[in-house]
């Protein structure tokens, strides 16, 4: 049995036909049929019937008869010029003279053909489809550089303002109002984030008039799962994001109801970043049925940058609340910046959780540094630390200053085994083991650290920081140069520093305690002199051993106030001595390095 041959696809095709006569109709829409076209044809007959049709929908195609009872093409003609300018419009008529045609053409007819010579009407439709196709796309392409001479005009405007305008809050507002009035979106927002709250305010905002209070606050969450705003999603991940349909886009978005009754179609959101992390967003909407294009979408990215370039210079005083997160002296992120960055690097996963290392080490020494140096070689020291560090993480958003000698910084492990954790230590002591150049000296900097592992506990990124200070603590008690934590630490941890808060007020309410060692002479057994030994009666725990507050003194930084008052409370006992008859004595006072 012969298979049929394949009937090619008919191309479909939307035909407004304007004729009186059924049966001139119906040959129409055959011959359209044979031409290859799946039809769907509505005739109307009048001009009522005319501009209802092309309100309700446009057509492909717009055929008409030149002569009507109580209508004529050239009506038919004018209607559609103003109705549907961009639909071809062709007179099939049995009755259009040369005259006519021409002046028909004139006024936009693209054809004519005559009803005597239907095998012109398949090939001029088909000539009339493929101009209307070429005219568009020659429209869209005008309309899209004129576009993006808008958004250029709009980039150009907001440069000036930034450099005309001091104040952070007035240049940011000035630039969605900038955006709205020259680019024409009709919705733009910048927003920016405080971090201690982890609340994003609106700095600047137009077309949000439908809003009743477009400059409420709103949360930036920790995790994807409590993101309940666009914009706070972009500020959480640092990522941009291009919505091209607000209808059909799968995240959330605030106030989409309210948005979409506005009219508007698509939303272009980018975080605005100082040293690369972000501290807030950038949002542009459009209206349907304009979409942003990518090349307008990379317009609005370098807009984003530039915003970002100005928040760091911008209003200092206002500039200080993100630039405070942000150690001047290295130019490294503080604690709380740090942390927060943790908290992405944690919420970056595919499926199992990252693993990290978070090493905080310390500068051993540093205030003997400082002692003998003077201060300014030891904040040329910490420098040099911080510029060595930038040599081993590019992205210094792995790195951070925590404050005096300390440092910390977060590794992505592979494997989880101490032999890559000791790997990375061992790196990271590598960075130490050439001398720094210190105004005109070779100064020797040692260190040593403590390590904490994510998710161990699956605990929250100050904690992971505190763990590895804890063990930061355990190895400068223990004589380690590297401990990784373990739990019991923390209670460790907790001990010593209840400890070192009390002795500063032992300082302070006169807890400490001279005892006296007598040195004899062997040959005659008088006594040559004596040796001060502190000691530290605790109202809590009582007499406490030298070896137990020795090295909290000196962790704590408090060994010089304690040497002082040592020194004082030994001149006044030989004093005291002398003025009760005895002899003068020779005291022995043991002094530390810091003292010298």
């Amino acid at each position: 049995m012969d298979t049929p041959p394949h009937e090619p696809a008919r191309r479909p095709l939307r035909v407004l036909l304007v004729e009186d006569s059924p049966s001139d109709a119906e040959l129409t829409k055959w011959r359209l049929q044979q031409g290859g076209y799946a039809c769907t044809c509505e005739c109307v007959v009048n001009e009522a019937e005319m501009r209802s049709a092309l309100r309700t929908g446009s057509p492909d195609l717009i055929l008409s008869d030149f002569s009507l009872p109580g209508f004529d093409g050239m009506s038919a003609l004018a209607i559609a010029r103003a109705e549907a300018p961009g639909v071809p419009f062709i007179f099939l008529s049995g009755t259009i003279g040369e005259e006519r045609a021409i002046e028909a053409l004139k006024c936009g007819a693209i054809d004519y053909v005559l009803k005597s010579n239907p095998k012109r009407l398949v090939p001029a439709i088909q000539r009339a489809l493929d101009e209307a196709a070429l005219r568009r796309k020659n429209q869209a392409a005008e309309q899209h550089v004129a576009r993006l001479a808008v958004v250029l005009q709009t980039l150009s405007a907001i440069n000036s303002a930034l450099v005309r305008i001091q104040n952070r809050d007035e240049a940011l507002a000035e630039t969605c109002r900038l955006a709205h009035r020259i680019g024409g979106y009709p919705l733009t927002m910048v927003a920016l984030l405080n971090p201690a709250t982890r609340m994003a305010r609106p700095i600047g905002w137009a077309g949000y008039d439908f809003l009743e209070q477009p400059w409420e606050e709103f949360p930036v969450a920790v995790h994807e799962s409590g993101d309940t705003s666009l914009m706070g999603r972009v500020i959480r991940s640092g990522e941009a994001v291009l919505c091209e349909d607000i209808a059909t886009y799968a995240d959330v978005i605030q106030a989409r109801e309210a948005l979409s009754a506005a009219g508007i179609r698509s939303l272009a959101c980018l975080p605005l970043r100082v040293d690369n992390t972000p501290v807030g967003a950038l949002l542009c909407g459009t209206r349907s049925p304009t979409v942003i294009a990518q090349d307008e979408w990379l317009l609005l990215v370098e807009l984003a940058s530039n915003l970002s370039f100005a928040l760091q210079y911008l209003d200092k005083q206002n500039a200080v609340h993100f630039l405070s997160y942000f150690e001047p002296l290295t130019g490294l992120a503080k604690r709380a910046l740090f942390c927060e960055r943790l908290t992405r690097l944690q919420a970056r996963r595919s499926g199992s959780p990252p693993r990290l290392a978070v090493t905080v080490f310390d500068i051993a020494h540093l205030r003997v540094i400082n002692d003998s140096l003077g201060r300014h070689s030891g904040d040329r020291l910490l420098q040099c630390v911080a510029d060595r560090l930038k040599t081993r993480f590019p992205d210094t958003e792995h790195i951070a200053h925590l404050g005096g000698g300390t440092f910390a910084c977060v590794n992505a492990l592979r494997e989880n085994d101490t032999g890559e954790l000791r790997t990375l230590h061992d790196e990271l002591m590598r960075l130490f083991t050439e001398p720094f150049r210190i105004d005109g000296r070779d100064v020797v900097a040692e260190i040593k650290g403590g390590v904490a592992c994510y998710p161990q506990g699956n605990i929250e990124p100050h904690d992971l920081v505190q763990n590895a200070e804890a063990a930061l603590k355990e190895a400068k008690t223990s004589g380690e140069r590297y401990l990784h934590h373990r739990v019991e630490m923390n209670a460790e941890l907790a001990r010593r520093l209840g400890m070192e808060q009390r002795l500063r007020a032992a300082l302070e309410t006169d807890q400490f305690r001279l005892y006296y060692q007598p040195k004899i002479t062997l040959r005659n057994g008088r006594v040559a002199g004596v040796e001060a030994l502190l000691r530290w009666q605790d109202p809590e725990t009582g007499l406490v051993a030298p070896a137990v507050f020795l090295p909290l003194l000196e962790s704590a930084g408090l060994m010089t106030a304690a040497g002082t008052w040592v020194i004082r409370q030994a001149a006044s006992d030989c004093r005291a001595w002398r003025l009760q008859g005895l002899p003068p004595l020779r005291v022995a006072v043991n002094v530390s390095p810091p003292e010298l």
